[in-house]
């Protein structure tokens, strides 16, 4: 584990995490985000230095005020230097995240993409006068709790909260800029310092930026704590009391308009919160001010966490379970510092953060690290769709080796496509043996993460419309261990189904075999509920040569094939479920051969999709598919007086009660045909690989013992 930063921790969780509670809740997950961000950088709680990372090599105005001079109005001055790391810390600066707002410190800060001349003089300077006169910043000097050193902030209120003092300080400013550039405004006083009761610094008569002047750090704070408690409530109104912090369970001055980091509690929209009174809104959302300040703080930490799909964002917060020691902050930031907001659409933050900690501090990551899940769509109305705590990678590894040990199953094996090539059909391309079981895992996991696996057989929607996609709500269940219902998969599937038929061709083959292989996987993970635990049996004796007394035979291989596919508990232990299939198998079969044999423009499987099958429908579907099956195999001369007697025989066995009188659901019925059909449309061409497969290796035999 790194040891960088651990000192600096150290003290941010002395100052800000005295109370030790391990987190439980989203306020506490945002609030210690807040401590490691503090810990993290040189600024405190309440300063924000590194915005000014991006003005570097940019300028910053001073307006110059000798306080010295008996008439200090008359006696400014303002001056433009070269923004350089070594200044950032005298100008104090605090921004105000809200885009338009005044900066909570006098040092006022211009747009991240420049401003001219006139633009910054008539905006920004112009604030210094607005920060004069907020209640909040003169209360230092006014109020009976004021600042001892409160006179320095009311001479320079008296100097910059006349408005044509202001204009001319803005004339001069515009004078001595050119350009477009970046640019902050702060203000420097020129005292002797035995004149402050609280100040650390050399003596004597000196020109002090905000930093030198507690005074100035504690107006910034008064004004930061108001703006909590009063913005976007209108008028003088306030929103303001007594009350315990929620996070750190403190008495305190709760204040009632923090900025939430998600926009999930708001007074600036009441149509969403109708209810909410907003003057008394502290009581709803209780933070006191430092609290709410963390919050910001964690805003950049917290903001690394998401992965956006489509309409959603769905963010993964780590965090450690037990008290919260330096090692374990150096070592959580840097794991979260790692993240890329970008990368983390193709590698997720949950897979990421994981595996960097279980390398670094193997013990921790296995004992005690969790992750807060929280899913919501993308704009500008922020709810919450799905909210999870203490979540592991345990669910999402369990469903990675279901993946892949149904994958390496006889059903799916790619040599004998079953369902078709798996080029482009993400499930069925996952390789079962190669290059490694560390790497196979990652690489199932990582489409668990990333919710490829849900995609890969739900219906698709439109990624450009908000709030409505399932399959994110989806894969938040499976990660936090949330049972899906059967029946919502049935539904999705049908819906996909629908999806990719055109009228013209049949549903591709491949899709069916991505669905069972993802129904199969959440049956042997635990992971749906409805149907019974799913376990293939891993028979192959249909295919080899040794096992099989005639291999060349092809109704042999596919009545085979037909055992192994039913031996499965999906198609065994419900007997409607089970004859919804065979209907499905026959009618692919008859389909193909009508295509393949009869050359049909549009075969039955056509005129009978699954999305729209009835009880009804497929009793219907069944007795044309028998009737041209008999008919087939009179005029055709097969073997038999009707086509696949192996599907046939087992398939009046199943029918011997009405389907119209099945309890299956609909969906769940039509989800089986539309795998009997995807089987049955691939029988023949698969009977006719095997066969292939086992003259050849029964010539390689005959050959060796002629040898």
């Amino acid at each position: 584990m790194s040891d960088v930063d651990v000192e600096a921790f150290e003290q941010a969780i002395g100052d800000f995490w005295e109370h030790g509670r391990a987190p439980v809740e989203l306020p506490d997950i945002m609030a210690m985000y807040g401590v490691l961000a503090v810990g993290a950088s040189d600024d405190g709680l309440f300063r924000t230095g590194s915005t000014l990372d991006d003005y570097l090599d940019g300028e910053y105005v001073t307006v110059r005020i000798d306080l010295t001079d008996d008439d200090p109005a008359s006696s400014w001055d303002v001056t433009v230097d070269t923004l350089t790391k070594d200044i950032v810390e005298a100008l104090a600066v605090s921004k105000n995240p809200a885009g338009k707002g005044r900066d909570y410190s006098i040092t006022q800060i211009g747009s991240k993409t420049g401003n001219s001349p006139d633009s910054f003089a008539n905006t920004y300077v112009s604030r210094l006068g607005d920060w004069c006169g907020y209640d909040s910043v003169r209360s230092v000097f006014e109020s009976d709790d004021g600042h001892p050193d409160g006179w320095v902030v009311e001479a320079v209120t008296d100097v910059l909260g006349d408005d044509e003092t202001l204009d001319e300080i803005a004339d001069v400013t515009e004078e001595l800029l050119a350009g477009t550039a970046e640019r902050v405004v702060t203000v420097a006083v020129r005292l002797d310092t035995s004149d402050l009761e609280d100040y650390d610094g050399p003596d004597g008569v000196q020109w002090l930026y905000p930093d030198g002047l507690p005074v100035m750090n504690e107006a910034m704070r008064r004004y930061a704590g108001e703006n909590m408690a009063d913005k976007n409530i209108g008028g003088s109104r306030i929103s303001r009391g007594p009350g315990v912090d929620a996070v750190n369970g403190s008495e305190d001055t709760l204040v009632g308009t923090p900025q939430s980091p998600f926009g999930l509690f708001s007074v600036k929209h009441p149509d969403n919160q109708p209810s909410l009174d907003r003057t008394q809104s502290w009581r709803n959302y209780p933070v006191s001010a430092e609290t709410a300040m963390l919050f910001k703080k964690a805003e950049d930490l917290l903001e690394k966490t998401v992965m956006r799909r489509g309409g959603m964002e769905v963010y993964a917060l780590p965090y450690f379970t037990g008290e919260l020691t330096p090692e374990k902050a150096s070592a959580l930031y840097r794991a979260i510092q790692s993240l890329d907001v970008e990368q983390n659409k193709k590698e997720p933050p949950m897979g990421v953060v994981t595996y960097d900690l279980e390398e670094y501090a193997p013990e921790l990551a296995e004992q005690e690290l969790r992750y807060y899940l929280l899913t919501m769509p993308i704009g500008d109305d922020k709810h919450v769709v799905a909210e999870s705590n203490a979540v592991t990678m345990y669910h999402a590894r369990q469903l990675a080796d279901a993946l892949l040990a149904t994958l390496a199953g006889p059903s799916f094996a790619p040599a004998r496509s079953n369902f078709g090539a798996p080029t482009n059909w993400p499930l069925l391309e996952i390789d079962t043996e190669g290059p490694g079981e560390t790497a196979r895992r990652r690489r199932a996991t990582k489409d668990i993460l990333l919710g490829a696996f849900i995609d890969a057989g739900f219906q698709r929607r439109d990624t450009d419309k908000v709030g409505d996609d399932f399959r994110r709500v989806a894969d938040h269940r499976l990660l936090a261990g949330e049972p899906l219902r059967a029946e919502t998969l049935f539904e999705e599937y049908m819906q996909r189904f629908s999806d990719e038929f055109d009228g013209t061709d049949p549903v591709p083959s491949q899709l069916a075999g991505m669905q069972l292989a993802q129904l199969e996987s959440l049956s042997r993970a635990g992971l749906v509920d409805g149907i019974p635990p799913v376990e293939p049996a891993p028979t192959t004796e249909w295919t080899t040569m040794t096992e099989q007394s005639e291999p060349t035979d092809i109704d042999t291989i596919r009545e085979r094939r037909l055992e192994s596919f039913l031996d499965r508990p999906l198609l065994q232990e419900d007997p409607e479920r089970r004859g919804a299939f065979l209907a499905g198998v026959l009618v692919g079969q008859v389909s193909w051969y009508q295509e393949n044999e009869r050359n049909v423009g549009r075969p039955l499987d056509i005129r009978t999709p699954a999305d729209e099958i009835t009880a009804r429908g497929l009793s219907q579907a069944v007795r044309t598919a028998l009737e041209k099956a008999k008919i087939y195999a009179a005029e055709d001369d097969y073997s038999s007086d009707i086509l696949y007697p192996e599907v046939v025989d087992r398939l009046l066995d199943a029918l011997e009660a009405d389907p119209e009188d099945w309890t299956l659901s609909k969906r769940d019925l039509q989800f089986a045909y539309s795998l009997g059909q995807a089987f049955g449309r691939r029988a023949m061409p698969v009977a006719f690989e095997i066969r292939g497969q086992n003259t050849s290796t029964e010539s390689e035999v005959t050959a060796d013992a002629a040898d």
